[in-house]
């Protein structure tokens, strides 16, 4: 297979010290800078559910297929910002298929949007963006091809990122949009496992 990394945007920096862990919970919302507060949320949890319905699982590519959510118009709670970030860079094209899993990241703030801020979706720059740090695996995956490939169970490259950064921000439509970095160049072929099975859940 040949690794295709995804092209993602440049994100800034981190504006201020609160956070707000992700790993499981709707009801808690992004809360700036106000004072320090825990969320548990997570990617595939019951709370970010509302956003779109069950992973749907592809025979041809041995993976779920890219996570599609309903529009999110006020600033993201904690498990709505986790699913948004499947849902803006999970994708596929015609040779591979690109997934975001195991995603846990801290919300630590909002700041003004600047010239860097999602430059390629019309970003509401009247609209302050939230910082956002955290891990995640981003997965690269070929087609099944048993015949040929050999490759059932072993069709993904995954990309391990231990600490990386990424945003939340409002576009021009009303509706919210959020990423995180991928690791790309020599750290990111260091932190990738291949010959991996591909996910079949968010």
């Amino acid at each position: 297979m040949t690794r295709k990394p995804f092209p993602v945007s440049k994100m800034s920096r981190l504006s201020c010290n609160t956070t707000i862990i992700l790993i499981g919970c709707l009801s808690l919302g992004l809360s700036g800078c106000k004072g320090a507060s825990t969320a548990l949320a997570a990617s595939g949890s019951a709370d970010a559910a509302p956003l779109s319905g069950p992973a749907v699982f592809s025979a041809f590519w041995g993976t779920r297929m890219p996570r599609v959510c309903a529009p999110v118009t006020s600033p993201p709670s904690a498990a709505q910002a986790a699913a948004l970030i499947q849902c803006h860079m999970d994708h596929a094209t015609r040779e591979d298929i690109y997934l975001m899993q195991n995603i846990h990241i801290q919300m630590s703030g909002t700041h003004q949007v600047g010239a860097m801020d999602g430059i390629e979706d019309n970003i509401d720059n009247s609209s302050p963006a939230y910082d956002l740090t955290g891990s995640h695996d981003y997965y690269d995956c070929a087609p099944i091809n048993e015949a040929v490939m050999h490759n059932t169970g072993k069709n993904c490259f995954v990309t391990h990122s231990a600490s990386t950064g990424g945003e939340c921000w409002k576009v021009h439509d009303g509706t919210w949009h959020c990423e995180l970095q991928i690791l790309a160049g020599p750290v990111g072929r260091a932190n990738t496992d291949a010959n991996q099975p591909g996910p079949a859940t968010y």
